[in-house]
């Protein structure tokens, strides 16, 4: 595996050895030719922390056919590709759904991917929400500030709502996240005062707008427990601004232009997605 940086972009290649360019001068160090996993590629690389990384694999089809049994083995595929949706987004793209076990899922077990879909946003491994067409995605620590960058708006919610681009719902519902972070749904939904049934496609629709601007992230869970603390019901999902997750888990900020990002992702997606794919990138992220 190589890595040749190209424009301020380490581009992965496949074995020999990296190659860093500086300037004029060409740098050749650590032979790569026995790895194979990105994770361990990160770890060599941690001194070109603040280059942008884009990593080469064989094919989003490869990916398609290989099933993960384990949380660890889904962070892996989540750091490779660097976007996962939960369900199908783009046909012949891998998802969570489709990298799984039908019947791992809803088992309440250590191997069920229904639990691990939270449990990335709470470790710190993945953001997680409802960042494209209204659909859950996961989104690597490496790939978030350049979807952050195209998906998310240079003006605050609050200026958006003043210009009238967000609705005063989705406004008052961040004011409520931003004050305390990790609010559960129910929680918010009333102090909201949008709990009556009519009101729900409202309150639904405002978060929307928020996760589709990548304004806020699903956190985590709440446990609905009983007043002896046992467990009473569903789960309900927990928000927290982005800003405030990405602080509180070292998420890497860049000053890159939104032409830039889109740059980067392109090269990225490029690199192991077919033309069909990379072309329906282009229209998500135009």
């Amino acid at each position: 595996m190589s890595l040749l940086l190209y424009n301020n972009t380490i581009i992965v290649c496949e074995y020999t050895e990296l190659v860093v360019k500086q300037s004029k001068n060409f740098i050749k160090n650590d032979v790569f030719s026995n790895i194979r996993k990105v994770s361990e590629c990160r770890k060599i690389l941690g001194r070109y922390r603040n280059l942008y990384v884009c990593l080469y694999f064989k094919g989003a089809n490869k990916m398609m056919e290989k099933k993960v049994n384990t949380y660890q083995e889904a962070i892996d595929v989540i750091e490779e590709v660097g976007l996962l949706p939960l369900a199908t987004l783009i046909p012949d793209y891998p998802s969570l759904n489709t990298i799984t076990m039908s019947e791992n899922w809803y088992l309440d077990t250590e191997y069920d991917p229904w639990i691990w879909r939270t449990k990335f946003s709470s470790d710190g491994v993945a953001g997680y929400g409802k960042f494209i067409k209204k659909k859950s995605v996961l989104i690597s620590r490496q790939l978030l500030p350049y979807m952050k960058n195209i998906l998310g708006h240079s003006k605050s919610v609050e200026e958006r709502y003043f210009n009238g681009i967000i609705s005063k719902e989705a406004l008052e519902l961040f004011k409520l996240i931003g004050q305390e972070g990790g609010i559960d749904t129910r929680n918010l939904r009333v102090k909201a005062g949008l709990k009556e049934s009519h009101k729900k496609r409202i309150f639904e629709n405002a978060l929307l707008e928020l996760q589709g601007a990548m304004d806020i992230v699903i956190s985590g869970i709440q446990v609905k427990k009983n007043g002896d603390g046992e467990k009473n019901g569903w789960n309900s999902t927990a928000f927290e601004t982005y800003d405030s997750w990405a602080e509180r888990n070292n998420i890497e900020t860049f000053e890159l232009s939104r032409e830039e990002a889109k740059r980067i992702l392109m090269i990225h997606f490029s690199s192991f997605c077919s033309n069909e794919v990379v072309k329906k990138f282009e229209k998500i992220f135009k």
